[in-house]
């Protein structure tokens, strides 16, 4: 015999795979339920840590504009105290001048 010979009885498989297909079509918004029975929305928790996340952003803004608000206040405060000082000083320095002056001069 050849070493392949076809001509001889072939058993046919009497194995049948057991696949169970479902094709179930659902919403996004499909509640799906844990075996604790607790219900959970598996599609809102991208979009929850997305807000959660936008409102962290926010908050870090508006803390931010209220402490540049806060240092405006206060430069707008030192500007003031410095220009007031500045017209004492010169004040001062004017008067001695004029006292220097008038010295200077009946001498």
């Amino acid at each position: 015999a050849a070493p392949y010979d076809f001509s001889g009885t072939t058993r046919k498989s009497t194995f049948i795979p057991d696949f169970n297909f479902t094709d179930d079509f659902v919403s996004p918004c499909a509640i799906t339920f844990t075996t604790s029975g607790i219900a959970m929305k598996k599609s809102m928790i991208g979009p929850l840590l997305t807000i959660i996340a936008l409102v962290i952003v926010a908050a870090m803004f508006i803390y931010f504009f209220i402490q540049l608000n806060r240092l405006d206040k206060k430069l707008i405060a030192q500007q003031t105290v410095i220009a007031t000082d500045s017209g004492k000083i010169s004040a001062i320095v004017n008067f001695f001048n004029a006292n220097t002056n008038a010295s200077n001069t009946t001498k």
